[in-house]
């Protein structure tokens, strides 16, 4: 670890109070600011240290350590200061520390901000600045360094002391995928004589077979010792028994690498006490530390397995985050903070390299076949062509719009960091029209709230969980939208759809197209294929795991899955890779190999996966990409995401309220809701938890929606809208809704009768419609 990123991480730990002292001492130093003294509290009026005399105050000086919402804390600041001009008459000049660092361009934007919304001049002193500044002045450094007590943490931990471990380390810092075998023993060899500082040939041949459980032969062995020797890695001391020793500048190398190693390590139980501490937790950081480290494993032993044999078992992943998290309220007294301190965890642990290199190096390590890994890497190092599904591109989309947005939503940070990814490594991204026809649905679904929005009882219908909705919401409350833009109508404009009246049936394809080209995103069109039996192993899935889909979903996973395992070698010349959250479909995958053994055996992997993929095969890591997977598993099992659509995302395409019966079933639906909030906090007795949803109305309109969109037989939702379109039916439909509601409401469960009652009305229906 250079200097600089060294002095970046231990300002990074430094809380409030020493980062006031490090930021008075900076004045002093570095612009001889004298006579000053530390005011920050709760109440400091914005000025976090200031001149002792007033009369004197040049500068409005504001400090914080908060890395999470710093875009909120530093606006929050900027108010402060305004008002500490315009009422007291203090100076527009404010400068401000930031612990973290900052790119140059986040600097310029955050300046221009201060300026045209605050009238500030603003100067903003950042980790970055602070680590370049500490370069230049040893009294700055030094107070970095006694601040952070960063000794104090060094060392005393049996697990970071093991050489194993060390070796791990190395594997994933220095080593190369050109030869992957070589590169895993040559790491341990090493790591074992920095440790040893010498050893005979038979004894280091015994501890490599003991610890990769192989059987390497001394003659393949004495190859490996040969090629370090070239490498002026080892020497043989002919003097001494030929004892093997590490030559004096791989000793060097090695050293700074386990300075870096015991820093790194530092800091990381310098983070996590300042969790742990809080919640008397502690006593328990090494035992945290080693669970950490097998989440790290199971993570990238999932991405090995998919490597060599096609192979991504996420229940691995699924049941070490359980048993991380069981593991955590065993300790707690409280234990509805551990979701909470879990999150925190995985954050500190992602922010720090150590762990994910010393589980990357150790899963490599145990690879029992590391010619096939190597083969694996050789061939596909260059595989670049990544397919897309409809709900990676539909957050793409979100990103492409505004990617500075401070959207706390999983799929859209991850979205981000897949773009990001995509533009530096040159990925070519493709998907299939049929998820771009779906991509113009989810846009047409946003296009039917618009006559919704428009109606007094809106807010009672529960808003809109439509993605471009939810998206549009949060621009607007952060004052974020484009320029001009206000409206919802107004933001899908600025994707270039709209409503076109008199086409009720347009398809908007033109208009995915260009989004899709803006994006760099192909749309290929696929040979038209038999898809029965795709669709047969989709639907077995689905009923096998009680989970439902779309008839128009599962035509086009159906599609994708026939373009992936085609044979021809001229549709797939290299195995392709397909970008997907829907874990459903791996599981298909297993039974679509069954069912076709002579097709194109795909890769599968999350966009998290997918980065993983690639710097995995460089011998390299993915920072975040730990608390990506595991926080979405978490937030399955913390209920973190609301499953059943609101009423209003259910109604779009069953009710429309621009002829008489929808307007009367929106409102009548309207009053219901209404009626039915103010019993949510009150559980029935009997009611098992976590089955009343947060709404009767909702559950009940949202089940009746998915038992008819998921159903095979042809026409049958096209024959439910049409029930809520005739009048005739309207008290006999409505009167069967409020009596299913009002039993929900007691038992949280809807009843099937539900559906064979509406079943016979739809027959009604039908047969009216025939007369």
């Amino acid at each position: 670890m250079s200097q600089n990123k060294l002095l970046i991480q231990l300002t990074k730990s430094l809380e409030d109070p020493e980062f006031d002292q490090l930021a008075i001492l900076y004045l002093r130093e570095v612009e001889g600011v004298e006579n000053i003294f530390n005011c920050n509290s709760p109440y400091d009026s914005g000025l976090d240290i200031r001149n002792a005399n007033t009369s004197d105050i040049e500068v409005q000086y504001q400090i914080t350590t908060r890395e999470k919402r710093f875009e909120v804390k530093l606006h929050e600041d900027l108010t402060k200061a305004k008002k500490n001009v315009d009422e007291h008459g203090l100076p527009k000049k404010v400068q401000y520390f930031y612990s973290y660092p900052l790119s140059n361009d986040q600097v310029f934007s955050f300046k221009k901000e201060a300026k045209d919304q605050y009238g500030l001049v603003l100067n903003l002193i950042e980790g970055k600045t602070i680590a370049g500044i500490a370069a230049q002045y040893d009294s700055i450094k030094s107070l970095i360094y006694d601040l952070s007590e960063i000794e104090n943490y060094k060392g005393d931990s049996a697990y970071f002391d093991d050489p194993q471990v060390k070796s791990f380390y190395d594997l994933m810092s220095f080593g190369s995928s050109t030869d992957i075998k070589y590169n895993i023993v040559k790491s341990y060899v090493i790591n074992f004589l920095y440790d040893q500082e010498e050893s005979s040939t038979a004894e280091i041949l015994k501890e490599v077979n003991k610890h990769f459980s192989a059987e390497f032969n001394a003659d393949y062995f004495e190859g490996i010792l040969r090629r370090l020797s070239t490498e002026r890695k080892i020497f043989l001391n002919k003097a001494d028994n030929e004892k093997i020793k590490l030559t004096e500048s791989e000793k060097s190398r090695i050293k700074e690498l386990i300075d870096t190693y015991s820093t790194e390590e530092a800091l990381l139980k310098k983070a996590l006490l300042h969790v742990l501490d809080k919640h008397d937790l502690g006593s328990s950081l090494d035992e945290i530390i080693i669970k950490l480290c097998e989440l790290y494993e199971s993570n990238y032993s999932i991405n090995l397995g998919e490597f060599t044999s096609r192979r991504s078992n996420i229940h691995d992943l699924h049941t070490a985050t359980t048993k991380f998290h069981d593991f955590l309220k065993s300790k707690l007294i409280d234990q509805s903070v551990s979701e909470s301190i879990a999150k925190e965890i995985f954050s500190i642990a992602d922010n720090n390299e150590i762990l994910s290199r010393i589980a990357a190096g150790q899963v490599y390590s145990k690879v029992s076949n590391p010619d096939r890994l190597q083969e694996y890497i050789t061939r596909h190092n260059n595989n670049k062509s990544i397919f897309l599904d409809t709900n990676l591109i539909i957050n793409a989309l979100c990103v492409h719009y505004e990617s500075e947005a401070n959207y706390d939503r999983y799929h859209f940070k991850v979205a981000k960091q897949f773009l990001n990814f995509a533009n530096e490594h040159e990925l070519d991204l493709v998907t299939l029209k049929s998820y771009a026809v779906e991509t113009a649905n989810i846009f047409k679904e946003a296009l039917a709230i618009l006559p919704f929005t428009k109606l007094a009882v809106f807010e009672l219908l529960g808003g809109s969980k439509n993605i471009l909705y939810d998206f549009y919401i949060h621009l607007k409350d952060w004052d974020q939208l484009h320029e001009g833009t206000e409206s919802f109508e107004e933001f899908l404009k600025e994707f270039k759809f709209e409503t076109k009246s008199g086409e009720p049936d347009y398809h908007y394809y033109p208009q995915v197209e260009f989004l899709m080209n803006s994006m760099g995103v192909d749309i290929e069109l696929p040979p038209k294929y038999d898809l029965t039996k795709a669709k047969e192993l989709i639907y077995k899935d689905l009923t096998a795991n009680i989970k439902s889909k779309s008839n128009f979903a599962v035509n086009n996973d159906a599609i994708m899955l026939m373009r992936l395992g085609d044979e021809d070698v001229d549709v797939n010349p290299i195995d392709p890779i397909f970008c997907t959250w829907d874990m459903s479909l791996i599981r298909v995958r297993k039974l679509f190999f069954e069912e076709f053994p002579n097709c194109t055996e795909w890769l599968m992997f999350t966009p998290t996966r997918l980065m993983d993929h690639f710097s995995m095969m460089n011998l390299q890591i993915q920072n975040g990409t730990l608390s990506n997977e595991v926080l979405s598993i978490l937030e399955e099992d913390f209920n973190f995401q609301q499953k059943t659509q609101s009423l209003l995302d259910s109604m779009l395409t069953i009710v429309n309220p621009k002829n008489g019966v929808g307007l009367q079933y929106t409102n009548k639906l309207a009053e219901l809701r209404k009626s039915e909030i103010v019993q949510i906090d009150h559980k029935p007795d009997g009611v098992p938890d976590g089955s009343v949803d947060s709404n009767p109305v909702d559950l009940v309109f949202h089940k009746l929606f998915l038992n008819y969109i998921s159903k095979e037989e042809e026409g049958i939702f096209d024959s439910l809208k049409a029930v809520f379109t005739k009048q005739e039916l309207f008290d006999d439909v409505f009167a069967l809704l409020e009596k299913e509601i009002n039993l929900t409401s007691k038992t949280g469960f809807v009843a099937d009768s539900l559906f064979s009652d509406m079943d016979k009305i739809i027959v009604e229906s039908t047969k009216s419609s025939v007369k």
